[in-house]
Parts: structure tokens; C-alpha cells; sequence
């Protein structure tokens, strides 16, 4: 009972001090008891959003996902035409490795500006899901599937980055940047496109 006393009393004093030493902190940096724990957590947010902005390079802002139907005819009379479903994956967004793409202007009465300049979108990642290829009927080699998927991928390709997907990128990346800069404390956000790919 008595080292429960103690433990306890440890506790308290410990608490106490603590309690002490903040009030004491607040009392002289001007900041309330009450928000030194927001800011801690404010700086901490803003930490790891500065860092995702300098080494995050490739932002997916969209993913496509479909089937593409393959048929490649045979000539022999005895040969059986084959054809193939293959379904794919493709992650589409913009790609700012070795750019730098944003400035943030400090006005006279103490705003900020942040100025953004993003590449085009292009695709990512991504491809056929080879694991899940149906074969609706025919038999092939080595050649023909590899012919095959890659007449399939590429028709996707195409599918993926069509303008209406391209559109959506941009506006899901606008969206994205203004929030993510103003959480930084930015009065406004201003973003300019690429007028065509980096080659």
C-alpha cells in the first residue's frame, strides 16, 4: 500500500512539474496554454507537406481501369482464329522530377503567393494484368501473345489518356495544389499548364 502511495504521488509531482513548465513556456512566448498543441501539431502537418512537395515527383490523379478485346485471324483452313480479353490498370497523373515548379511570393502586407507551373498529364504506371488474361478461344504461341497483348496495351494506352481523362487530372491536380498551398498558409494559388509534354 505504501509504495502504491508512493507511485502515486510520484505521479502527481511528475504531472505537476510538467504543467509548471508549460505554463511557464506559454507565459513567456505569448502563445496560450491551450493552443501550444495545435501549433505543435499545425508545424508537424506543415513538415509533411513541404516534404511530399520537394520528393514526391510522380502524383497519380487519376486511374484507369478496362478490358480490350484482342482477335488475331489465322489463313490456314484448319486453324482456329484466336481471341483474348485483357483487362489492364493505368495510373495517369504528372510527373515533376527534375522541375521546379512552384515559387511563393511574399506581398508587401504579408501575403503569400503560390505560383504553380505543371506539365502536361501523361500516364504513369500500369498495364495489361496478365494474371487475369481470359482466353475466349484459340490456342497460341509465345509470338501471338506477345503480339497480342501488346496490340491490347497499347489500345488501352490510347483509351486512358483520351481528353476527357486528361481534363480530369487537371482539374483533380488544381483542386489538390490550391488546398494543399493554402494549408501552407498561402493567400492564393495561381497554376499555369505546359503548353505541350516535356519530349
Amino acid at each position: 500500500m505504501i509504495n502504491k502511495q508512493k507511485i502515486i504521488m510520484a505521479a502527481v509531482i511528475v504531472t505537476a512539474v510538467a504543467i509548471l513548465g508549460l505554463s511557464a513556456y506559454s507565459w513567456i512566448s505569448g502563445i496560450p496554454l491551450v493552443s501550444l498543441f495545435s501549433v505543435k501539431n499545425k508545424m508537424e502537418r506543415t513538415a509533411t507537406q513541404m516534404y511530399q512537395i520537394d520528393n514526391l515527383h510522380r502524383w497519380v490523379f487519376l486511374t484507369f481501369e478496362g478490358e480490350e478485346v484482342a482477335f488475331l485471324p489465322r489463313r490456314g483452313i484448319l486453324e482456329e482464329n484466336i481471341c483474348k480479353i485483357y483487362p489492364g490498370r493505368y495510373d495517369l497523373g504528372i510527373d515533376l522530377e527534375g522541375r521546379h515548379w512552384y515559387t511563393i511570393d511574399n506581398g508587401v502586407n504579408g501575403s503569400k503567393t503560390a505560383k504553380l507551373t505543371l506539365p502536361q498529364p501523361c500516364l504513369l504506371d500500369g498495364g495489361i494484368d496478365e494474371l487475369n488474361v481470359f482466353n475466349v478461344y484459340g490456342e497460341s504461341d509465345d509470338a501471338e501473345k506477345s503480339k497480342m497483348k501488346s496490340d491490347a496495351d497499347n489500345r488501352m494506352r490510347s483509351r486512358a489518356m483520351r481528353q476527357e481523362n486528361i481534363a480530369q487530372i487537371k482539374k483533380n491536380a488544381e483542386s489538390h495544389f490550391k488546398r494543399l498551398f493554402r494549408n501552407l498558409g498561402c493567400d492564393s494559388v495561381s497554376i499555369e499548364w505546359e503548353k505541350s509534354p516535356r519530349q
